[in-house]
């Protein structure tokens, strides 16, 4: 090995391959355990959540149920087609909800129209029914529940026929919060059909954490020399027999001169460099199994 290369590895102690080792390892640890806890939350959140009943479940998390949850529950029934301008009025309905009594007679605002088929809130209602009697069976109280309560008398007078009374006429606010209601019912449902199985989590089988450092270095020298030489002849005649030398054919006085040149052109070439490559790889195989809520 070279000078340059031994200098060039002597600072091996400038890469910095054991901070980048000890980042990857603990990165990964961290990575795992804080995944493990999230599991943990999540699992301790999901039993908590089956050790309330009903009504208490519905009433902490009847708030949470969106206008997207409310208005994609509503299309799953067979309603009355209104055109755009009504359906506008419908959706507004929906997203901010008002204390206005459903059913008002737009001509005689004392007398409220039944919940028949033939309007869109009333089409609602009708197909809300069997769903409200059966939560209505469900909860200890239906009073404590934001809207069930009247929903549930305004179809018991619906059925009973006659005058239905201002006391027994929901608010759009109430039934917003009956059909709210109904998803998280829904939810408690497939929450305890989970239970039965018990809870999903990921468990690390193996794992295997790589890192590699490739250091190179090259020094390149090289050197030569190229010679040549070149002749050139110079010629030189002079006239010397004049007027006399011309008509007695004297001769004339030439001087050939030859100049050799001699040339050496050398050359050095040098190159040299270092490289660090610093490689890491992480392989975790981990499996899904269902862990039983008795633990």
């Amino acid at each position: 090995m070279n000078n340059y290369a031994i200098d060039t590895a002597a600072r091996f102690g400038d890469i910095p391959f054991v901070e980048f080792t000890k980042e990857l390892v603990t990165g990964v640890f961290d990575s795992l355990v804080e995944a493990h806890v999230l599991q943990m939350e999540e699992y301790s959140n999901f039993v908590n959540s089956l050790t309330q009943d009903l009504s208490t479940y519905i009433n902490n998390t009847q708030d949470g149920v969106d206008f997207d949850q409310i208005s994609e529950f509503v299309l799953n029934y067979d309603l009355p087609e209104i055109d755009n301008s009504e359906l506008t009025t419908v959706l507004s309905q929906l997203e901010s909800p008002s204390d206005e009594l459903f059913g008002k007679d737009p001509s005689n605002p004392s007398n409220p129209l039944p919940a028949t088929q033939e309007t869109w809130w009333g089409g609602l209602i009708n197909g809300l029914a069997p769903a409200v009697t059966q939560l209505v069976e469900k909860v200890k109280d239906p009073s404590e529940i934001a809207g069930l309560n009247a929903l549930n008398q305004y179809n018991n007078a619906v059925l009973a026929g006659g005058e239905i009374a201002a006391n027994n006429i929901p608010t759009y606010k109430q039934i917003y919060d009956a059909i709210a209601a109904l998803i998280t019912s829904n939810k408690y449902g497939l929450l305890q059909t989970i239970a039965k199985q018990g809870v999903m989590r990921l468990v690390v089988t193996e794992g295997e954490i790589e890192t590699k450092l490739t250091f190179s270095t090259w020094n390149n020298s090289s050197s030569g020399i190229n010679t040549g030489n070149s002749e050139k002849a110079k010629v030189k005649t002079k006239d010397k027999r004049g007027v006399f030398g011309r008509i007695f054919k004297g001769r004339d006085k030439t001087k050939t001169r030859t100049i050799t040149v001699n040339t050496a052109k050398s050359y050095q070439n040098d190159s040299s460099g270092s490289k660090v490559d610093i490689f890491g790889r992480v392989l975790i195989k981990f499996k899904t199994d269902y862990a039983p809520l008795n633990g």
